[in-house]
């Protein structure tokens, strides 16, 4: 491998260090087979329980501390999303969007697939790689035709909390992606450390003796991990924020979360030498949806708007896209950064 520069940029050589491959040795399970003498001790208690369980689930809750259906330990985790005490979603070790709790006090351990980063590049006008950022292979429907399953090899992560740093080697590329979590946890800081946002700097470098095209696009799904909390009144619409010394456009994701008023915002830093381009929602419960959303990005590295728009709607799997495109030159670097 050619020289690179992105290993110089993590700030520190503490915290966790795994690359994507990493196999665990042991397999944890929860604790479900207490010895007799502790049944025998806790069936009053468990008796009181199992009726607080049950009047529960007539109506259709969960319990915050659920010991009949326990959930079986993923050894997924990275750092997570989210500042200091507004709920958080976490992230896998391999990229993945994980364990949401935007519920207080519930949590949800599903990974939602839809919510990755996809890069696309291009040189001499050609489409030469296009790939989902993330090892894993994807199941839902309206994303099977992504050209996912990203090479565990080529994948390093590191993670000293509120910070992350995930780097990517493009096989065959000569491109190295460096992508740098970071969310807000500032000391004497309570009020900023308290918003629920987090950035994602991506550090591009061309290895190449040619200039290359890179192509980022952000996907997030409305919802939440799993259709357990009902979710209605679904809307994305394209935004644009600017002040004087920032500006950045998206798409606004809102709805209803058990009632609760949810709204997700995915943003695109605009800089004078890239263009950000969107598609407000797409199903990915859809064949064409999908395969339309990965041929649109595939041919240009850009996004082109539809006129679909999903009607309101209770669960209905719609997500957004932004995607910022950079031309990065020979043996130089860029960032392109969403928030």
């Amino acid at each position: 491998m050619s020289p690179s520069q992105l290993d110089r940029l993590v700030a520190t050589k503490h915290g966790w260090h795994v690359n994507f491959d990493k196999q665990f040795d042991p397999t944890w399970r929860p604790f479900a087979r207490p010895r007799v003498r502790q049944l025998v001790e806790y069936i009053p208690l468990f008796m009181r329980y199992l009726r607080v369980w049950y009047k529960l689930k007539r109506a259709k809750r969960r319990a915050h501390m659920d010991f009949i259906n326990p959930v079986p330990l993923q050894q997924i985790y990275g750092a997570p999303l989210g500042g200091l005490g507004c709920g958080t979603i976490g992230r896998g070790f391999k990229g993945e969007f994980c364990r949401y709790q935007l519920v207080p006090g519930l949590y949800e351990f599903q990974t939602v697939e839809a919510n990755t980063f996809t890069v696309c590049v291009r040189r001499r006008h050609t489409t030469t790689y296009c790939q989902v950022l993330t090892p894993n292979r994807l199941r839902k429907r309206g994303l099977r035709t992504w050209n996912c399953a990203f090479p565990k090899e080529n994948g390093h992560y590191q993670a000293l909390y509120p910070q992350s740093w995930t780097t990517y080697d493009l096989p065959g590329q000569k491109i190295r992606l460096l992508c740098k979590q970071l969310s807000p946890f500032i000391p004497h800081d309570y009020q900023d450390s308290s918003l629920p946002v987090a950035s994602f700097v991506w550090y591009i470098e061309n290895l190449d003796d040619e200039p290359a095209e890179i192509s980022l696009m952000f996907t997030w799904q409305a919802g939440s991990a799993s259709d357990e909390f009902f979710c209605d009144a679904i809307t994305h619409e394209s935004v644009k924020v600017s002040d004087e010394d920032l500006s950045a456009a998206g798409i606004s994701i809102r709805q209803k979360l058990r009632e609760m008023k949810l709204e997700y915002c995915i943003l695109g830093k605009q800089e004078s030498d890239n263009t950000i381009t969107t598609r407000t929602n797409f199903n990915t419960d859809s064949d064409t949806d999908g395969r339309d959303i990965w041929l649109d990005l595939s041919d240009d590295g850009r996004l082109t708007e539809k006129d679909t728009k999903y009607p309101k709607i209770g669960v209905l799997n719609t997500a957004s896209c932004v995607c910022i495109t950079t031309t990065v030159e020979p043996h130089q670097m860029k960032t392109s950064e969403f928030a």
